[in-house]
């Protein structure tokens, strides 16, 4: 997946006077805390404007490309939902938001909560460039939500990468009054690590105890099955620009990001019998699945017997729901 032309082209215009080298290792330092479980008691996640940077080359266009991937499953589960406006809280630079335009052509109105005030410019000087002219009307609020939990009421509510960087405490409350705010639809996404499914289930109960009905990955409302030492969490290829290898010290032109995600809507929605939970396993004559099932999880094998429905799992990916549409 790539990024937006204009967007790609703002980017690459805050990067043209900014050395590598200082990218590197903001990089490096930006990995780190972003791999640390232990950050409950860190007030930013980023901390100076390299960090910013750095976010900019190398998270950025990652974190597009799952909140994309995420809202586009949304889009399939439910065709009819159309969004008229939208809410990114912790938006950082604005990332969900142009994910969220882009699936969303129909969105007229964005707002966007950031707390660093040095990332609501970034955000600021991106969209101006923007050929889309509610990104460069954006409302950005820059508010620390935990202090002031005010939120205005949206048909689509994000938090993408946020409530892992804040203290159990504080997440149930932010999650309570995002629920509130939205009108149709919230969407959390975590790093697909142990620690940021743990957070995604959490919120799960929560929601479901606020009688949310499940769109996504969930095929059910029963619990969640997922044993110890085990997480739910799928993955996004994306394309690597020239500056994000360069600033990664890396040759191969893609990463595959992982992520957990939950969304939630305030009316049913008909979910799948089941999700693929693994990449499926392809052999001589059959395909081994693992399955997130309304019973639970299971494995089951399609194999050339099968017929149209063999030949339609082939197709099939890790996160992709179960079984396939066999017209």
């Amino acid at each position: 997946m790539t990024l937006p032309d204009d967007l790609k082209n703002s980017l690459e215009l805050i990067f043209e006077k900014v050395p590598r080298g200082i990218l590197a290792k903001a990089s490096i330092e930006l990995t780190n805390r972003y791999r640390n479980p232990d950050r409950d008691t860190d007030p930013f996640f980023m901390t100076s404007d390299t960090h910013r940077m750095a976010y900019l080359a190398v998270r950025f266009p990652a974190t597009f490309a799952v909140v994309h991937r995420v809202l586009s499953e949304c889009q399939q589960r439910m065709p009819d939902f159309a969004p008229v406006n939208v809410c990114d809280i912790g938006a950082g630079p604005g990332t969900a938001t142009w994910a969220a335009i882009d699936v969303f052509p129909g969105i007229k109105e964005v707002s966007l909560y950031e707390r660093d005030s040095q990332l609501v410019e970034l955000g600021k000087n991106l969209m101006k460039n923007a050929l889309i002219p509610v990104l460069k009307n954006a409302q950005w609020q820059p508010k620390d939500l935990i202090l002031d939990p005010t939120i205005a009421k949206h048909d689509l509510v994000i938090l993408s990468y946020v409530v892992g960087e804040l203290p159990f405490n504080a997440m149930s409350k932010l999650i309570d009054n995002a629920w509130e705010s939205t009108s149709q639809i919230i969407a959390v996404i975590e790093p697909g690590t142990p620690h940021g499914f743990e957070r995604i289930r959490m919120i799960r109960d929560q929601l479901l105890q606020k009688n949310a009905f499940l769109v996504a990955p969930c095929p059910h409302h029963n619990a969640c099955p997922m044993e110890k030492g085990d997480w739910c969490h799928f993955a996004q290829r994306v394309e690597r620009s020239s500056i994000h290898m360069d600033v990664k010290g890396v040759s191969m032109g893609y990463e595959d990001e992982k992520f957990s995600y939950i969304i939630a809507s305030k009316s049913p929605v008909k979910l799948p019998e089941a999700r693929i939970l693994r990449h499926p396993q392809h052999h001589s004559g059959h395909i081994d699945l693992v399955l997130c099932a309304q019973s639970g999880l299971e494995k089951k094998i399609i194999s050339k017997k099968h017929g149209a429905l063999y030949k339609q799992t082939r197709k099939l990916e890790w996160g992709d729901p179960w079984p396939p549409s066999l017209e």
